[in-house]
């Protein structure tokens, strides 16, 4: 359940703050394809992605993939 309430809010935090998943891809240096895999939670974000995107973006890592509440 931990898994698909992250990646959940990890796709709301990128679609709220205007960024695709070809934008997330390429600060990431991944495919496209494997940003949807983390959207829908069939893969987990790897921590130094999470750390990446918190450095490059501002993305609250703590919020989005630690804390089970939806907010």
């Amino acid at each position: 359940m931990k898994k698909n309430i992250s990646s959940l809010k990890f796709r709301l935090w990128c679609r709220d703050n205007g960024y695709s998943a070809q934008y997330i891809a390429d600060v990431l240096h991944i495919q496209r394809g494997t940003v949807y895999s983390y959207w829908a939670g069939r893969t987990a974000v790897p921590d130094g992605y999470k750390k990446e995107l918190e450095i490059k973006l501002g993305l609250p890592i703590y919020e989005t993939f630690y804390n089970l509440e939806l907010k």
